[in-house]
Formats: structure tokens, C-alpha cells, sequence
């Protein structure tokens, strides 16, 4: 360190830090009795010059504070938020076009934007109603409509127990939709179990799952299109004709009286169709092939020159319109009534007690996927066959087989089976592979049968991954159920909506429901300080609208009513006049 004698002033310490020069001043000062010298640096030395540079002067506290604010802006994320909004605005679309709103709010009044609003969380994320917050917490839900209800699990619990209390109302709702449906299919579905009685209605069977719950039968209407429209519980060990009398009676009451039964297979015997002839009830019911005539028109189905070629959904069949009769047979089933025979034409007194109409269709699909299928089972067999290794080989193998035991002759060979083929059996599954039967009321045609069964089936799919809706909706309370039961209702009109939109529209389409949905949900709503606005629209997004007719959104729906509220004015103004 070296010691300079500044031009003017003190002398300056000069010191080498890091290669470069220093410029320091010393000053002695007085603390506390005690003489302390008290060094610092006054700016940049050049040894070369002798130039000291002076040092910035550090800003103060005040100021350093502000400098800091404004090279790191304070983000304030309480005014800036997301939610997603392609989801929910397409399912108030579709809600728009079914007059849904319209008949909540005139079944269940000043609660109808609640309901609606939960119906459309559980479509957007299916699941428990545990996670309906979470739903609202992500999706532009509560500002659609302005609901601004609690929708913890308490408060959920004592909404759903105010809707299951309302019976009235949800009577009332299923008479406004069923009145003003085009065509209506109705049926019964598989029993439910269910943790809640359901005032009385659950009763104990056995299952396979021995988990010792209760069952209770559904029966459900749909329009031609497969949307539902309502449904009712029945008790359990209730059969199968007065579910149906039960059905009829509610629909009746509705003011509908050409409701089309569509049944499975399991109603296919011959006292239950003779009690629907009598009833004089439109039916399909898919046709059993254990009765002797049914498997007589399949046989006749090969030789018959009426066949004549049909399409349906852009699919092929070959059809063959005759008929099926009944006949009283002196036997008496369980409850004493009586049993009855189906016949074919041409049968010793066909048709004595009514005849219907029997569709014969050779599908030409259904005919390579059974042999396909039966052929990979058979190699399956004997394949478990070679390598299999039992005390009691012939029962291990019937009981693998099932069914399928048909094709062979099993003989017992130490712990292994030997197989033979039985001669012609799989030339006479062929002739019968790909052939189905449809039994109808003498007014239905083959077109109606088959979309009417369509509605069942696509409907019954849709529905089968809420069989076990009692457990996700878990509640030992059958109101709270019921009303969990009804929200769920208002959900799946959405979504049932949805997939017969994307049947009937682009059928280059590759989009599940849950994939469309997902898609949507890129379409946010950006919120900051108040204001609010929308993401930008993807193509796909713009393809996914186009496709349901619907107009792409130029800002978010604010606190809308559920209903149009120039319908209802204008209605209104005609029931005035």
C-alpha cells in the first residue's frame, strides 16, 4: 500500500485489489474515549495518471426500494386468473337446443341453475360428486350462470337431500320431456345394487360379488336418438311384466300413449310376449335361440328367395320379413297362469293365441368376427388341452371350456384330455353364425326396430359404466341418493346429446366424448383485475364447434339465464292471446 498526498486535500491510501488500484481516505475520529481511524474509499486510482475517478454514492434505503420495484414488478396473482371454458360452453349450447334450462326451470324454479350447473360439472369430470369443487374450482361454471351456492361436501349433501325431497319436481321435469320427444323408446335395464334401501325398495339377491347389497331394478325411456328422457326405480324381485305395467302407467300419465318397449333377451318367453299382444303394446324384443320355431326361420332364412337387402347406419344386412305365432300348451309356470309355445309357419296350430312380426338379419360382420372368434377359442382349448395337467382332466376342461365343450368328444387320458372334433359342429354354427332375430309388433317396421333398438343399446353403453353409481354416489340416506341420482340424470342428457351428435355427424371424426371434451377445455377464459376475456381459438377447438352448429364464442357468457329468454316471452305473449 502506498501513501499519496492528494492536490488539494488529505492524504490518499492507494491499495491493489484484485489487479486493480483503490483510492482510500483515513480520518481519526473519537468513540466512546477511544481514538479509531476510520478508512474510506473515495473512487478508482490510474497509477499511470494519478487520476482518482470518484465512486457513485450509494443510494439510500428509500431509494434502493424503489429502484428494486421497478426492475422486479410485483405480480399481484390474486387478480389474474384462468378457467376453462370450451367444455362448458358447448354443453350450454347443447342445453339450449334440448330445452333443458327450459324445463328445469319450470319443474324446479329458483334451483334450476344450481342443478343444471352441477349436471355439467359431473359431464365435464365424471366422478364422485367428492370432487365437484375441484370441477368448479377449473371450469367457468359459477359466472356461466351466476350460481354463487356452496359446493363443498356438506353443502352438496344438503342440496342433493332438498332435490331427492322433491319428488313432485322430478315428476314433473320427466312429463316436460317426454311430452315434447319425437318417438320414445322405453325398457327396463339390469338391477342396480345399491348401499341405500331406497325407502324400501332395495331387496336382497345373491350376486357375484357376494358383497351382500341390496338390488333394485331401473327403467329408463330414451327419445329415437338414444338421449334420455326418465327413469324410475322399481323393487327388486319386482317381474319383468309389471315393471313394464309400472312403465306404461307413468308414460300414460305423461299424456304419451305410443311409447315402443324394447327389451333384451331375457324377456323373450312365451307368456311374456303373449301379455304385451294382449296389452296391445308396441314392442322389439331380440329373439332367444332355445324355442324350436326360432330356430326353424333361422334354417328357412337360407333357402327363402323374400330376403331382400337393407341398410341401416351405413351398414348391410340381409332380411327376411315373417312371422312368429304363439299357442297355448297345457302346462302351468310358477305363479298358475299359463304357458305358451312359439310357433313357426307351417306348425300344428301356428298362431292360435296372436302372431308377430319376426326380422330374420344376416349380418355379413357379425357372421366374420363369430367364426373368427370361434376359431381363435377352439385353438385356445387345445392348447390348454396339451399342456394341462389334472387330477380330474374331462371336469377341469368342461369347466374351462363352457359352452364351447360342444365342438369336442372329451375323453380322460391320465391327467390330460384327449379331444376328438364332433363331426359337423362347426359347419353348423356356421350355418348360423352372423343370423339374428328381432320380434316385433305387427306395426313396427324393420327401419324403426332397428334405430329403436339402437336408442337401447347405445343408451345401455353409455349407462354401464354407472352401474356402480350407488357406490361412487355412496350414501346409506336413499334421498340424498335420489337426488344424487337425478343430477347424475341431467349430466348424462349432456353427454348422450353429445355421442348422437358425433354418430350423426362427421364420420371421419376420431374423437371419444372424453378426447372432444379435452380438446375444448384448450379455450380458456383469461381474467385480470375484473375484466375478462378469451384465449385464442385452435383449429381444433373451431372444427369440434362447426361440427355441433355451434358459433365460436367472441367473449364469456356473463350471469345468462338457463333458458332463452326470448322463447319464453314469446310464448308468453301466445298463451296471453
Amino acid at each position: 500500500m502506498a501513501r499519496k498526498v492528494g492536490p488539494d486535500g488529505p492524504k490518499l491510501q492507494i491499495r491493489e485489489i484484485n489487479g486493480r488500484y483503490y483510492a482510500y481516505t483515513s480520518t481519526s475520529v473519537m468513540e466512546n474515549g477511544r481514538k479509531r481511524t476510520k478508512n474510506e474509499c473515495v473512487g478508482r486510482y490510474d497509477p499511470e495518471t494519478g487520476v482518482v475517478t470518484p465512486k457513485k454514492p450509494r443510494a439510500k434505503g428509500e431509494e434502493r426500494e424503489r429502484i428494486r420495484a421497478e426492475m422486479n414488478p410485483c405480480i399481484d396473482l390474486s387478480r389474474i386468473g384462468t378457467r376453462s371454458y370450451g367444455g362448458v360452453y358447448l354443453l350450454d349450447r347443447i342445453q339450449r337446443r334440448l330445452g333443458l334450462g327450459d324445463d328445469l326451470q319450470g319443474s324446479f324454479g329458483a334451483s334450476s341453475k344450481a342443478i343444471l350447473t352441477c349436471g355439467m360439472a359431473l359431464a365435464l369430470n365424471p366422478g364422485p360428486f367428492s370432487s365437484i369443487q375441484e370441477t368448479f374450482d377449473g371450469f367457468y361454471l359459477r359466472d356461466l350462470y351466476g350460481i354463487g351456492m356452496p359446493v363443498d361436501s356438506r353443502s352438496m349433501s344438503t342440496f342433493t337431500n332438498n332435490i331427492g325431497k322433491a319428488d313432485v319436481y322430478i315428476d314433473d321435469f320427466f312429463s316436460h320431456r317426454v311430452r315434447k320427444c319425437q318417438g320414445l323408446v322405453a325398457w327396463d335395464n339390469a338391477t342396480n345394487r345399491t348401499n341405500s334401501g331406497l325407502d324400501g325398495l332395495a331387496e336382497w339377491a345373491p350376486n357375484k360379488d357376494d358383497d351382500g347389497l341390496g338390488v333394485v331394478k331401473r327403467a329408463m325411456a330414451t327419445d329415437m336418438r338414444g338421449v334420455p328422457l326418465m327413469y324410475r326405480f322399481y323393487p327388486g324381485s319386482l317381474s319383468d311384466m309389471a315393471t313394464v305395467d309400472r312403465l306404461e302407467s307413468d308414460i300414460r300419465r305423461y299424456g304419451r300413449d305410443d311409447a315402443l318397449f324394447v327389451m333384451d333377451r331375457g324377456f323373450c318367453s312365451g307368456r311374456n310376449l303373449h301379455d304385451m299382444m294382449v296389452k296391445k303394446r308396441r314392442f322389439v324384443i331380440p329373439a332367444t335361440t332355445s324355442p324350436k320355431a326360432i330356430r326353424t326361420l333361422m334354417t328357412r332364412f337360407k333357402t327363402t328367395r323374400e330376403r331382400v337387402n337393407m341398410i341401416h347406419d351405413e351398414h348391410a344386412y340381409c332380411v327376411w320379413k315373417t312371422e312368429i305365432g304363439l299357442r297355448m300348451i297345457d302346462r302351468e309356470l310358477s305363479d298358475g297362469s299359463k304357458a305358451y309355445k312359439m310357433t313357426a309357419p307351417g306348425d300344428e296350430c301356428h298362431g292360435a293365441d296372436g302372431t308377430m312380426t319376426a326380422y330374420v338379419c344376416f349380418d355379413s360382420k357379425k357372421y366374420s368376427d363369430e367364426v373368427q372368434s370361434r376359431e381363435i377359442m377352439i385353438d385356445s382349448l387345445m392348447e390348454f388341452a396339451r399342456n394341462m395337467d389334472e387330477a380330474n382332466p374331462v371336469k377341469a376342461f368342461k369347466k374351462r371350456a363352457g359352452k364351447a365343450a360342444k365342438y369336442f368328444d372329451i375323453k380322460a387320458d391320465g391327467r390330460k384330455v384327449v379331444l376328438e372334433e364332433r363331426k359337423n359342429a362347426r359347419s353348423f354354427n356356421d350355418n348360423r353364425a352372423g343370423i339374428f332375430v328381432m320380434l316385433c309388433s305387427e306395426d313396427v317396421s324393420w327401419e324403426l326396430m332397428m334405430a329403436a333398438y339402437d336408442a337401447r343399446r347405445l343408451t345401455e353403453q353409455a349407462f354401464d359404466s354407472e352401474k356402480t353409481f350407488d357406490r361412487r354416489l355412496r350414501t346409506g340416506d336413499h334421498v340424498t341418493l335420489n337426488g344424487r341420482y337425478f343430477i347424475q340424470f341431467v349430466a348424462q342428457i349432456l353427454l348422450a346429446e353429445i355421442r348422437a351428435v358425433l354418430r350423426e355427424g362427421d364420420s371421419d371424426s376420431t374423437y371419444t366424448v372424453e378426447g372432444m371434451l379435452a380438446t375444448l377445455s384448450t379455450l380458456n377464459v383469461l381474467e385480470y383485475n375484473g375484466e375478462r376475456g378469451l384465449s385464442e381459438v385452435t383449429k381444433n377447438v373451431r372444427r369440434i364447434l362447426k361440427l355441433f352448429d355451434v358459433e365460436v364464442p367472441g367473449e364469456p357468457i356473463h350471469h345468462a339465464e338457463i333458458f332463452d329468454m326470448e322463447k319464453c316471452l314469446k310464448n308468453s305473449t301466445l298463451d296471453a292471446l
